[in-house]
């Protein structure tokens, strides 16, 4: 009976494996829409905010793949606010990028297919002019690091330091005090890491366990009987 039991751990294990090897990272690009610096509350402070930015792809994550080589079309978007700043510190144009630090602030969501597949906050976050005035190129990228929870299916899981990318452009600097305070999204992309195994994963995990025991406990009692 040890054989057997052997035999079994030994058939645990490799389909743990398999099952590990299914860890992906959940990859959502997003394009258009726009980005916003909205006055808190008459405060003098703005908020960078993003209502929807629709997602253009999405990729390593069963169920929810879209776009791309696929030629489907995605139908969710993400959306976030950035803690309340100076609207000097938001147009740094040709300036040190503005840092954010901290933990718990602002707030980041995704969704897809009908449902929020994360929401969370950022625990830091860089924004940066890359652009170049003397071609009227005003262009920022955004740099953040998020947390949160990542629900795909059945599965629920928390997510720490996901990485999110966006860049805006526009011909004038919408930034200045008589500016429009607002700019649109070149693009933009959301890695979020995760354990999101495929069906045939799961089922490759029962039947091989099945049948690698049934192996097993054929092997024991012919044993007995010889």
């Amino acid at each position: 009976m040890t054989k057997v039991r052997l035999a079994v751990l030994c058939a645990v294990f490799l389909c743990l494996q398999c099952v590990a090897s299914a860890d992906s990272t959940g990859s959502f690009d997003n394009q258009g829409g726009v980005l916003t610096a909205v006055q808190v509350d008459h405060s003098g402070t703005y908020q960078l905010t993003v209502t929807n930015s629709p997602l253009t792809s999405v990729s390593g994550v069963y169920g929810l793949n879209c776009g791309g080589s696929l030629g489907t079309t995605c139908s969710g978007g993400i959306g976030f606010k950035l803690p309340a700043v100076s609207l000097s510190a938001i147009d740094n144009v040709n300036g040190p990028p503005l840092v954010f630090l901290g933990s718990d602030f602002g707030s980041f969501t995704l969704k897809e297919n009908g449902a929020t597949v994360f929401t969370g906050y950022f625990t830091s976050a860089t924004w940066t002019f890359t652009g170049n005035t003397s071609t009227n190129d005003y262009q920022w990228t955004l740099m953040g690091n998020i947390t949160g929870t990542y629900k795909v299916g059945n599965m629920t899981e928390t997510v720490n330091a996901a990485l999110v990318q966006l860049t805006v452009s526009a011909s004038s600097d919408p930034f200045t005090a008589t500016g429009t305070k607002r700019i649109g999204i070149s693009g933009g992309n959301t890695n979020l890491p995760g354990v999101v195994p495929e069906s045939g994963t799961l089922v490759l995990f029962g039947t091989g366990l099945i049948g690698i025991v049934l192996a097993a406990r054929r092997k024991y009692f012919s044993d007995i009987r010889a």
